[in-house]
């Protein structure tokens, strides 16, 4: 996402002064603290903000098809990995290969949004090589216009699309919930607990609402595995050396006895169950209890 589209995102979401002011003093984010009467103590923190959007600005949502050629079937195929996607497109925008002007961002699924109008160069067609593989981006068809003159959910969903790509630029994205890149976990028995935000747009009465909701999400911690199981899953109280001794190996073996180890991959997962044992054997003659194909 270059500055100019986060330009676009500043135009496009504008909030009150005295919501800004708030928002910029209260922990954590998303908060705003209300006195309820001048005699009570008590105090109300509201997650949700009235915004405005900027006017006469028009969306264009294009549908496209994001494809991979396959040697073996000789033909491309739709990449399922959001990630490959995500990063092909965005090579795509960064170098400006759409349109020399023309903002552009995509929802990392079937959609591009722009707020320029290239209905009359359809289908456009892009193909790269990226990580040895002949990758295809084509946009198809123009399938919505929305403007923010005339809110709707098609129009509120575009903004929403826009504000999280600029959020990515600023935070650790996983999924729809947003973290911040020197958040220090706390920890929780063998993981780590980190606070993220949901940010979603509603259309009520009073007009278009920013609402945030805090989360807190429990991470494994980026531990090499031996010193994971000895720390975390152990809870000993000694540092972890890198060298484990017979007893040791026993003592975490009859812990991880029976233990099932689910690896998912974006199209099938593996099943494992510890024995308890170690083996020389290779991970390849390692039995696996359950394979189960996630698109079957």
């Amino acid at each position: 996402m270059d500055q100019q589209t986060n330009a676009l995102a500043a135009l496009v979401l504008t909030t009150p002064k005295k919501q800004n002011e708030a928002s910029n003093s209260v922990q954590p984010p998303g908060t705003k603290p209300q006195q309820v009467g001048k005699d009570s103590d008590d105090v109300i923190y509201a997650n949700h903000f009235p915004c405005s959007f900027a006017r006469d600005l028009t969306f264009y949502q294009y549908d496209v098809i994001v494809e991979e050629y396959h040697e073996k079937q000789q033909k491309y195929i739709n990449i399922s990995s959001r990630e490959k996607r995500h990063q092909f497109v965005s090579d795509l925008l960064l170098v400006k290969a759409i349109h020399p002007t023309a903002v552009c961002w995509y929802d990392e699924g079937s959609c591009i949004y722009s707020t320029t109008n290239f209905k009359d160069k359809l289908p456009i067609i892009y193909e790269k090589e990226q990580q040895g593989y002949q990758r295809r981006l084509t946009i198809k068809s123009l399938s919505a216009i929305s403007s923010t003159n005339d809110l709707d959910q098609s129009s509120i969903r575009i903004i929403e699309t826009l504000i999280k790509q600029v959020l990515k630029e600023q935070f650790k994205a996983i999924g729809s919930v947003f973290y911040r890149w020197d958040e220090e976990p706390a920890q929780d028995g063998p993981y780590d607990l980190i606070t993220g935000f949901k940010q979603a747009i509603c259309l009520t009465e009073s007009g278009p609402m920013l609402n945030v909701d805090i989360t807190i999400t429990r991470f494994y911690p980026h531990l090499d595995l031996l010193t994971f199981i000895w720390e975390r899953f152990l809870q000993n109280k000694s540092p972890f050396h890198g060298l484990l001794s017979d007893r040791q190996y026993d003592q975490i073996g009859n812990r991880l006895k029976d233990v099932e180890v689910t690896t998912i991959q974006s199209d099938h997962q593996n099943k494992y169950v510890l024995t308890g044992h170690f083996s020389n054997d290779l991970p390849g003659k390692t039995f696996i209890e359950e394979q189960t194909h996630l698109l079957d």
